[in-house]
């Protein structure tokens, strides 16, 4: 199992956060390694929602599903990624801080090819918390401003 994590606080409600977590095809705009994200079927929101989405990881293309299996309006979206190599659950949790929201940010991936991907998992975390951690910021941008 490989765990990653980040977290921090986002100066603007867990309402505005929610909203753009939702947003399953503007999440482009903040994840920087997505370069498309489309929700697949009419089920937009909440347990047994379906996205697909293509992320670059290291300039290679990887195509991604997963299935949103966790669903608290402003306060938690968990998914499971379903496609080979990326596969495992993800969660967003949002917390009212004061005027703000708390926001965390974890994976916790089934890499592929045994231990030796579990000894790269442990390699690649701190680059993989590096590309959460810059999406966090670009979420925390458009969150706060409306620009990223």
């Amino acid at each position: 199992m490989a765990f990653f994590r980040v977290a921090g606080l986002i100066e603007a409600p867990p309402s505005r956060v929610w909203d753009l977590l939702r947003d399953w095809e503007g999440s482009a705009r903040w994840m920087v390694d997505a370069t498309s994200v489309e929700v697949v079927g009419p089920q937009r929101e909440g347990v047994g929602t379906k996205v697909r989405a293509v992320t670059k990881i290291a300039g290679i293309a990887l195509r991604d599903h997963f299935t949103v299996t966790g669903w608290e309006p402003e306060r938690m979206i968990a998914i499971m990624h379903h496609r080979w190599p990326i596969r495992g659950l993800a969660w967003w949790e949002l917390e009212p801080a004061g005027s703000g929201t708390f926001f965390e940010w974890a994976e916790e991936l089934d890499p592929p090819f045994g231990s030796l991907g579990e000894f790269g998992g442990s390699v690649l975390r701190r680059p993989i918390e590096r590309v959460l951690a810059a999406s966090m910021r670009k979420l925390k941008a458009l969150a706060e401003t409306g620009a990223v």
